[in-house]
């Protein structure tokens, strides 16, 4: 083989091997291309800020996980009997929505009401 044939052969694999390292560096092929109902699932299975913005005080916590796309963790729950006369029973739970990159969202009900909520991290 000639020296000329050599160099070009090697000028060949070397700008191969940069397109395949430039591209895997942008993530092109960093995952293989997904269904339209894998989209979809996994947009379910993310807490957005999009999703945040969304929910409102007095929402039922039902109502919020339809937002959300998926189940939460309880934080804590306290219950506080009725005085008769004075005040009816208030049961108030905490939840917390994560997602895999630590971003979450708390959430307080007082009786399934949502009453207060924040954020951490959300895109």
């Amino acid at each position: 083989m000639s020296t000329k044939l050599q160099i070009a052969a090697g000028i060949l694999i070397i700008s191969f091997i940069a397109i395949i390292n430039y591209e895997y560096s942008c993530g092109n092929f960093s995952q293989p291309n997904k269904t339209k109902a894998e989209k979809i699932l996994e947009d379910r299975l993310i807490l957005s800020i999009q999703k945040y913005n969304r929910i409102s005080n007095g929402m039922t916590y039902q109502q919020v996980e339809e937002i959300v796309g998926f189940r939460s963790t309880e934080l804590s729950r306290a219950f506080s009997p009725a005085i008769k006369g004075v005040m009816n029973s208030v049961e108030t739970v905490m939840y917390m929505w994560n997602n895999e990159n630590g971003s979450n969202m708390n959430a307080m009900f007082q009786n399934n009401k949502l009453i207060s909520k924040a954020q951490f991290g959300l895109n």
